[in-house]
């Protein structure tokens, strides 16, 4: 028995008519706390909200946010790999070991990017192992744990340790 289009199309609208009723209304609110707009406009606000993401989908915009989410996906997480090396491997996971460092730590940085920049290749298909995210983070991994015990007495590695206390008076 084949079900006539219009009723399919009703189930698929109705289907998503929930979760896209939550990504308006959440627009909506995000919206009126970023342009300070008053909670008694938040229905005409969600509205025009609701009506851009329809056309920006319309208009294929959505395509787009496939590629960005795949570079987030590649190059956020060897961070994780220069963390997990600096405290389980330097600062052999006891909490002593660490302090927050002045200026910035140009070796984590440099593993990060080289972490990432192998994920970035890894998504674009040049070189494939496991998966860019795990790559990423073994390769970050990897070149913290080298470059640190290369260059962990110069400039590159921040310039001293700081209290706890500086710490915190220098993110106020």
């Amino acid at each position: 028995m084949d079900i006539p289009p219009i009723v399919a199309m009703l189930v698929l609208i109705l289907a998503t008519w929930t979760t896209n009723t939550g990504n308006a209304y959440m627009s909506g609110l995000a919206a009126c706390k970023m342009f300070s707009i008053k909670d008694s406009k938040r229905p005409l606000v969600t509205m025009i909200c609701g009506v851009l993401g329809v056309i920006m989908a319309i208009a294929g915009l959505a395509d787009f946010l496939n590629t960005y989410i795949s570079i987030l996906g590649a190059v956020v997480p060897p961070i994780m790999g220069v963390v997990i090396c600096d405290y389980w491997v330097i600062c052999k996971a006891k909490k002593e070991n660490w302090s927050p460092v002045r200026g910035i730590n140009w070796i984590g940085i440099i593993a990060w990017v080289i972490g990432g920049g192998f994920a970035l290749l890894e998504t674009l298909g040049v070189v494939t192992v496991f998966s860019s995210a795990l790559d990423g983070v073994i390769i970050a991994f990897v070149a913290y744990w080298i470059l640190y015990s290369l260059l962990k007495n110069t400039k590159l590695a921040g310039s001293g340790d700081m209290t706890i206390e500086e710490a915190c008076s220098v993110a106020q």
